[in-house]
């Protein structure tokens, strides 16, 4: 939120911003909190590493749209990609190829990623 408020602060009106962030509802997201739950009931160890970047708590799309709405941003587009399930091997990311087309058509929010533009919108002066 701290970062957001920094990016409003300095971004001159009418500027844009590309925000891409990592979808906790998507099946990368599930794996990854399957695996922080593992690893509190000790059937996981902490060296073991999880799929995703340990630090920080992904961010829902649904929510950056409302914190930017609040800093007065007006989304210009969104998108998600990325609806593969999270598999190390190569032979298994093959297989679940289809899914890449069935993703963008049946379930475009649960994307493990996603990406979105905004611009900053200043309202004008109106003098009397």
């Amino acid at each position: 939120h701290h970062t957001l408020r920094e990016v409003e602060r300095v971004l001159v009106p009418e500027g844009q911003v590309v925000i891409t962030g990592l979808n906790p509802t998507s099946l990368w997201g599930l794996r990854q909190a399957g695996g922080r739950a593992a690893q509190r009931l000790g059937r996981r160890s902490d060296d073991e590493r999880l799929f995703l970047p340990r630090a920080g708590d992904f961010i829902a799309y649904r929510r950056l749209r409302d914190w930017l709405r609040l800093l007065s941003f007006e989304v210009e587009s969104g998108g998600f990609g990325c609806y593969r399930p999270a598999l190390r091997s190569q032979a298994w990311l093959d297989r679940y190829a289809w899914m890449e087309r069935a993703g963008e058509r049946w379930w475009p929010v649960f994307g493990a990623v996603y990406l979105l533009k905004a611009v900053k919108r200043v309202r004008g002066m109106r003098l009397i």
